[in-house]
């Protein structure tokens, strides 16, 4: 039986890693002016380092942090929400793709010609959407579900679950101290899940990991780090590179100590 240090350190790692998730998650998504104002204000990456912290990503992958906080320190959230705005059309125009593409489906399901198949209708969003299903999660229609930002936030959701469903802290709670969340606009409901118990939701977690988010992100991130024109993208890419090909974001490796720290808003 685990002892309370040691639940102490499975739940500590596992608010990182949902916060984590949740931080790059509404970076790769739309801009919004949520995400601009924790840009200017240094919030989002400090929230980032402090995550990498506690999970013990290797200071290499961390360093891509020092140019985003550069970038934009000194700017208003107006300014720096219409220069993200620009640059994510010019990445991920769709379906022109004129850079990358924010989609799993169009890097792993492209026919035997080199065209890519249609999207809703892909393998990947298939299998992707029977994950969501899994976890009573229901996928929005506007999109399909196979995009960088909601397979992150299906990571952070399954670890918020995880927590829940552990035996640290009281039940029912939503991870102490309180999450980091900034830049995040929208509220995490996920519909009623379908799951119970911590090995189910970290099963789930992992398979987002280790069947999806491993087998594209490199390749996406790769595209957005050579096409990109302002630092953000750029190093947002190589963030999220290091931190999928770590798997720390899956992985079962045992915590250490966890810094105590943050006080923003619940995922």
């Amino acid at each position: 039986m685990a002892s309370r240090k040691e639940d102490q350190e499975a739940a500590g790692r596992l608010e990182a890693i949902r916060d984590l998730a949740a931080l790059l998650a509404v970076a790769w998504d739309e801009p919004t002016r949520r995400l601009a104002e924790g840009l200017s204000g240094g919030t989002w990456v400090s929230d980032i380092r402090a995550c990498a912290a506690d999970i013990r990503l290797d200071s290499t992958g961390a360093a891509p942090l020092h140019a985003i906080h550069e970038q934009y320190r000194n700017s208003g959230a107006g300014p720096v929400l219409e220069s993200l705005r620009t640059e994510h059309t010019s990445l991920f125009d769709i379906p022109r793709r004129s850079i990358s593409s924010p989609f799993e489906s169009h890097f792993v399901d492209a026919d035997s010609s080199g065209k890519d198949v249609p999207l809703f209708i892909s393998r990947a969003a298939t299998e992707v959407g029977s994950l969501y299903a899994l976890a009573g999660v229901v996928a929005p229609e506007s999109e399909p579900p196979d995009h960088v930002a909601r397979e992150l936030e299906f990571v952070s959701f399954c670890a918020h679950h995880e927590l829940d469903a552990g035996t640290w802290g009281s039940p029912g709670s939503q991870g102490s101290p309180g999450s980091r969340s900034s830049g995040r606009d929208k509220d995490d409901d996920g519909g009623s899940p379908r799951t119970s118990g911590p090995g189910t939701w970290r099963e789930l977690r992992a398979r987002m990991g280790t069947e999806h988010l491993s087998e594209w992100i490199p390749a996406m991130t790769s595209e957005v780090a050579e096409g990109a024109e302002t630092p953000f993208y750029r190093e947002l890419a190589r963030l999220t590179a290091a931190v999928i090909e770590s798997g720390v974001l899956w992985s079962d490796a045992s915590g250490h100590g966890f810094r105590r720290r943050l006080r923003l808003s619940p995922v």
